[in-house]
């Protein structure tokens, strides 16, 4: 496919009609105002010029067999911007449909990202830097190590976060929790509720009764407490290792969950309480909690139903994160998420996780100096979630 202008010009031999019989089709050459195509003596079309593609799609819009398509060579934000591809495309998808485009995954384009921080090292004017090859370094982290009879204490300040059975698959779901147990952390069953043998998985054992421990040193599950409530009863909350209130998530703030229908299963639905097929919708916020002192009896009342045996933590998406990282502290939770902009979803309007919510990294200065301020740093551990590709966005997110 060369790339001389600034569009791509590609035609996919195996579908087009002129390329299995010349001479048969030549609308791209009829309908292109450019002359990008042409056709030979033979009857056979060829893409003449692609300098003069302007990148209109015409052609591509009027192949019978679509088997054209017309890329830009360069970014659209250089080509095209603002009338992007995209921006069309949606507009032709709300005209038809007079709904919105839903999808899943995260943010796409350039925001505010850990690659735009760099790291200062330690010399003489700072604590001596460590030999990584001689020196130990501690890393365990313990969450709720003062108000729960069983704080979960994690080999690595590292832990899966919430992704829901459903947006998940059963066995990505099983996976996550074999990684927990082999590496001593922590993984989360989102809102959906529980997949039977997660909580022993999680734990280490491939068995309920749990007489011998298959993967060590074995790690923990938490149990999300959502808006939506699915599958929740005493057995679901006392079933994992901790429980996290789920106030929102960084793709999509200020929403619920939902999770299409395609994706719910006879298995899922059972888990769920829900029809097969139906969309699984939860609310943006819950109807019980309507002011600050009711989140702190919701705080109280989950460590009543754990027995006060297991740490509550908090999940919150990118908003305001001083005064809600300040609010959830003083509710009584042993650690807080905060998920920003960059983090991921199964399913969210496009217009929502594009343009809503703030960067991770704007998140954990204010979410720190909120903690600093109410003397709980070293006791509310935070939780930094939304785009932490790789250990050295962890570095920088914990040197944050």
């Amino acid at each position: 496919m060369p790339v001389i202008g600034t569009f791509c010009v590609s035609v996919d031999k195996d579908v087009c009609v002129n390329a299995q019989s010349p001479g048969k089709c030549a609308t791209c050459v009829e309908v292109c105002p450019y002359g990008v195509y042409e056709i030979d003596a033979q009857g056979q079309v060829h893409v003449n010029n692609y300098n003069t593609c302007v990148g209109c799609r015409i052609c591509a819009e009027f192949c019978p067999a679509n088997a054209i398509r017309i890329n830009p060579a360069e970014s659209e934000y250089l080509s095209r911007y603002p009338w992007t591809f995209g921006q069309i495309e949606e507009i032709h998808h709300k005209s038809l449909t007079g709904g919105y485009l839903l999808r899943g995954f995260g943010t796409a384009g350039p925001l505010p990202h850990f690659d735009g921080i760099v790291v200062v090292p330690s010399q003489l004017a700072s604590e001596s830097p460590r030999d990584k090859y001689r020196e130990e370094c501690q890393m365990e982290v313990v969450i709720g190590e003062d108000t729960a009879e069983e704080p979960i204490t994690l080999r690595y300040p590292i832990l899966f976060p919430a992704m829901s059975y459903g947006a998940l698959s059963r066995e990505a779901k099983l996976a996550l929790a074999i990684g927990a147990a082999k590496t001593g952390i922590a993984t989360n069953t989102g809102e959906g509720g529980v997949v039977p043998e997660e909580p022993y998985y999680a734990n280490g054992y491939a068995d309920p009764e749990r007489k011998e421990q298959k993967w060590a040193p074995g790690g923990y599950l938490v149990i999300q407490w959502s808006t939506g409530r699915w599958g929740v009863s005493a057995d679901y909350v006392n079933a994992g290792d901790a429980v996290e209130i789920k106030i929102g998530q960084g793709a999509k703030p200020g929403m619920g969950g939902h999770l299409l229908g395609a994706k719910v299963t006879e298995e899922i639905a059972a888990v769920r309480g829900i029809p097969v097929g139906s969309d699984a919708l939860s609310p943006c916020r819950y109807y019980d909690v309507l002011s600050f002192e009711d989140m702190k009896k919701m705080v109280a009342f989950l460590r009543d139903v754990t027995d006060y045996k297991k740490p509550i933590l908090m999940k919150l998406g990118p908003s305001r994160p001083y005064d809600d990282v300040r609010m959830a502290a003083e509710a009584g939770v042993d650690a807080i998420s905060i998920d920003g902009i960059c983090g991921g979803t199964g399913a969210s309007p496009d217009v929502v996780t594009q343009g809503v919510g703030i960067p991770t990294i704007a998140c954990i200065p204010p979410a720190v100096r909120a903690l600093k301020d109410l003397g709980l740093h070293r006791k509310v551990k935070l939780i930094a979630l939304g785009g932490i590709r790789n250990g050295l966005d962890a570095f920088k997110a914990l040197a944050m």
